[in-house]
């Protein structure tokens, strides 16, 4: 989190408002101070007591001081974990202030709530604001990934490289660079530009993570292992990586689970959770989950079942459900026509 303005003003002469200002001053600082330590709860609290100060002394209360204070309120809330309300303390700086770094800062809390194209809205924003931003350009690339929007991600991504200004920056677009590669199917230029990423910084989870998802793709599931493992070391929170490795352990523990990949490339043109999708696709090919009614707990059977009327409506839309018996016989015609 950085910010562009000065939130401590110039003071003022009596002795009673230099006392607010020295009170605020030392709130604020003291906020800051625990964002630095990464105890974000604790500078949220901070710094809603600065704004308090802002709202018992309003003639002390300037545009800058509050929005400003807000920004560091809601980068704490969202690095704590609350990121809606972090999002209100977002949407208060900016009906104050429209400015780039909180458009971008909003669109990160969001893609944490996974509402991706609110979260794509606001880097659009940003961008309007500045063209120039490699962070927004990047974010843009990752969340149109995600969507399964390969091309314009590498539009986007192109755009991060070219205004990127250090090489520590390029770390983040060049790998999300090779998942649009490996989204369009282009798999060894997809590895290089991951590999690429991961030689510019070794300590990036999401960069194993996104290599790991292009070996699984590839059928490569040994070294997707290991890749997500690495990314588990690096950050044990690491959602996705989680879940890369779990399905990856599902795939190698079931022979008639080695072709999967060919399931996966199914995913590549679908607009919406293609990620979630890819894993559904995969699971699919355990029947012996399905047939005992026991879904692993990370699939809810709503979306197993909103996964399954795509498959009907979007890859087969000339197939009749109700000529289909049940899940299983719906995953052997699956099988088959893939087979072919």
């Amino acid at each position: 989190m950085t910010d562009s303005w000065n939130p401590l003003g110039n003071g003022t002469n009596t002795s009673t408002d230099k006392s607010i200002e020295h009170r605020f001053r030392q709130t604020f600082m003291e906020g800051r101070i625990l964002c630095s330590e990464k105890r974000f709860s604790e500078a949220a609290q901070k710094f809603s007591e600065a704004l308090k100060l802002l709202e018992d002394f309003p003639e002390y209360d300037e545009e800058k001081k509050l929005f400003c204070v807000l920004g560091w309120k809601g980068f704490s809330l969202d690095e704590a974990g609350d990121h809606e309300a972090a999002i209100e303390c977002y949407e208060r700086v900016l009906s104050l202030h429209q400015n780039e770094l909180t458009w971008y800062n909003k669109g990160c809390s969001l893609r944490d709530l996974k509402r991706y194209d609110e979260e794509l809205e606001c880097y659009d924003m940003a961008l309007i604001i500045n063209p120039s931003s490699n962070h927004a350009w990047n974010n843009r690339a990752a969340v149109l990934n995600r969507k399964g929007k390969y091309s314009e991600a590498l539009e986007s991504v192109e755009k991060a490289l070219v205004v990127g200004n250090t090489a520590k920056d390029s770390a983040n677009p060049w790998s999300h660079k090779g998942t649009a590669l490996n989204g369009l199917g282009r798999r060894a230029e997809a590895l290089k530009c991951l590999d690429k990423a991961l030689k510019i910084n070794p300590l990036y989870p999401t960069g194993w993570f996104n290599k790991g998802q292009a070996l699984l793709s590839m059928g490569n599931f040994d070294e997707a292992v290991r890749c997500f493992e690495q990314a588990l070391c690096l950050d044990s929170f690491h959602s996705d990586a989680r879940d890369g490795l779990e399905d990856t352990r599902i795939l190698i523990g079931n022979q008639s689970l080695m072709n999967a990949a060919l399931y996966a490339d199914y995913c590549i043109s679908i607009d919406g959770s293609s990620y979630q999708c890819h894993r559904f696709v995969m699971l699919a090919r355990c029947p012996k989950l399905l047939l005992e009614d026991q879904l692993p707990n990370f699939i809810t059977a709503s979306a197993f079942e909103k996964f399954l009327d795509y498959l009907y409506n979007g890859f087969f839309p000339n197939w009749d459900p109700e000529q289909v018996g049940d899940v299983i016989d719906f995953l052997l015609c699956l099988d088959h026509f893939c087979d072919k």
